[in-house]
């Protein structure tokens, strides 16, 4: 039974949530390897035009490095509590239970 709550909750919400920073790394990533390449578009002599570029190079790192952050802030703690629910907490619960149901049916017999 704990095994089927774990899943569901591993796949409703672990998952996405883990693919969410995987794509928000990768943008990061894809980024910064812009950020270093030199622009095609503009002569080297036009100085004006390689600062404009790298000035919207690093606004996008920015950007993606906001989003890395934001996403990790939001879906990190959700990823960890799922992990200690499902692998901590759900366990416990069911084996205080099983130990009450077990104490109460143990007792039942001595009292007769």
């Amino acid at each position: 039974m704990t095994s089927k709550v774990v899943n569901v909750m591993e796949t409703e919400y672990k998952e996405p949530a883990i693919k969410r920073i995987e794509q928000n790394v990768g943008n990061l990533n894809s980024s910064a390897e812009a950020l270093f390449r030199p622009a095609e578009n503009t002569s080297i002599f036009n100085i004006k035009g390689q600062v404009d570029t790298y000035k919207d190079k690093i606004d996008s790192f920015k950007t993606e490095a906001g989003n890395v952050t934001e996403s990790i802030s939001e879906d990190v703690p959700l990823i960890i509590g799922v992990t200690i629910f499902g692998y901590i907490i759900l366990p416990l619960l069911l084996t205080i239970f099983l130990y009450k149901l077990a104490k109460s049916l143990v007792m039942s017999k001595f009292s007769k």
